[in-house]
């Protein structure tokens, strides 16, 4: 009986050893597949060059799901987190920070506005929209997205 049962514990312990090992593996490799996509956005002025900051963009979905709003930082950079399960979405101008929510901040000088955006080609190469309010182009890095954009003047109506 005694070898019966060291038989038995010596079966469970290696049994448990085996799981423990592979529920090891999963845990350090099925975070990183299912964990959101990060990417980077880069708000510029379309006549300087130079980053806009403290503004917002607005991401929405292709499945038509609920939209975010990005806060860009005073570097002009903002960071979109996007679920693994999405491959497209569209960016917009954003509306102005405070308690103005139906105006925008400024002027989206993207060409195409309101393009479909593949979240694929942003992270292999990042993507440079034209820009139809002047003649600054810059080269993305992979993950980033380069929003042209120009401050709404004075005069202009700035509801969306």
């Amino acid at each position: 009986m005694n070898s019966q049962l060291k038989a038995l514990f010596s079966t469970v312990f290696h049994t448990i050893g085996a799981l423990a090992i592979v529920l090891i593996i999963a845990g350090a490799v099925l975070p990183t597949a299912l964990a959101a996509q990060a990417l980077t956005v880069r708000l510029l002025n379309a006549k300087t060059g130079r980053a806009i900051g403290n503004k917002k963009v607005t991401v929405k979905w292709a499945d038509g799901s609920k939209s975010l709003e990005i806060l860009v930082d005073s570097n002009g950079l903002g960071k979109i987190e996007i679920p693994t399960a999405t491959r497209e979405f569209f960016m917009m101008e954003g509306p102005r920070i405070g308690n103005e929510p139906d105006r925008v901040a400024y002027i989206d000088c993207n060409e195409p506005s309101m393009a479909l955006i593949q979240t694929a080609q942003v992270l292999e190469k990042g993507i440079a929209p034209g820009n139809r309010c002047g003649h600054q182009s810059v080269l993305p890095r992979p993950g980033e997205i380069i929003f042209w954009a120009l401050p709404t003047p004075w005069w202009k109506p700035d509801l969306q």
